[in-house]
């Protein structure tokens, strides 16, 4: 059975990217019923330089 530890193993593998992209060891996950499950990550969020070309800051 797909438990806490091998849902956050998966998203690593599918998702993680060093500094953009990344999964706690403890990072909440909430097991669907469908067999799915959300896993909390972080997410790096850049400032955006004022002025950017499309960009409203």
């Amino acid at each position: 059975m797909k438990n806490d530890v091998w849902f956050r193993e998966r998203a690593r593998e599918l998702y993680h990217c060093e500094g953009a992209l990344e999964v706690d060891d403890d990072a909440a996950v909430s097991i669907g019923a469908s067999g799915g499950a959300y896993v909390q990550a972080w997410v790096w969020v850049d400032t955006i330089p004022e002025g950017a070309p499309g960009m409203e800051t």
